[in-house]
């Protein structure tokens, strides 16, 4: 199965491309602590591993930051990867994102179906709402900003820049079959 991890995805158009940087120059500015930036190869291996091994408890130390631009479309699974980052990200860590995100209606999802054949989106997918996969898993956005690129490819036109955190007490409740007790 080809992953994030291995797949060679084509470059995104120049002005979609120009933009990505500028911002993910902002975005790393930001960063603290120990930081995974899912731009170098050896950093998305160490989300593999995560990704892959949801059972497992996550080994060394976890991530003040996490940085990911236009790195969460080119995994399969958005809710699977969501989840290991929330496991991979440190108490009171931050996750600086720039991605895609979808067109709403009918007029959208067709769009992004046939925008998916072009060389541009091929191997990504473009068409999930980001936001409610991070949500669903606990994490909160503290900064959500939405722009707009100018590109002939009408999939990468809609982005969002965001900071999500997980707020302990708003995260997603205990196992309610597990014994609060057995600690004891």
């Amino acid at each position: 199965m080809e992953t994030a991890v291995d797949s060679a995805l084509r470059p995104f158009p120049a002005p979609v491309a120009g933009e990505l940087a500028s911002r993910r120059r902002a975005l790393l500015d930001k960063a603290h602590g120990r930081v995974l930036d899912l731009d170098d190869p050896g950093d998305r291996l160490r989300l593999a591993a995560v990704v892959f091994t949801p059972d497992q408890p996550v080994e060394g130390p976890r991530y003040d930051t996490i940085v990911s631009t236009a790195a969460l479309v080119a995994w399969p699974d958005l809710g699977e990867v969501c989840a290991a980052l929330g496991r991979l990200l440190a108490d009171e860590g931050d996750l600086f994102l720039v991605e895609p995100v979808n067109h709403p209606g009918v007029g959208g999802l067709v769009a992004g179906s046939l925008g998916a054949a072009l060389p541009a989106c091929q191997g990504r997918h473009l068409s999930r709402d980001v936001v409610a996969s991070l949500r669903s898993v606990g994490f909160t956005l503290a900064d959500l900003e939405r722009f707009g690129l100018a590109t002939p490819v009408y999939p990468l036109r809609r982005w969002i820049e965001a900071r999500a955190v997980i707020i302990p007490h708003l995260a997603a409740p205990a196992d309610p079959t597990s014994d609060p007790t057995s600690d004891l």
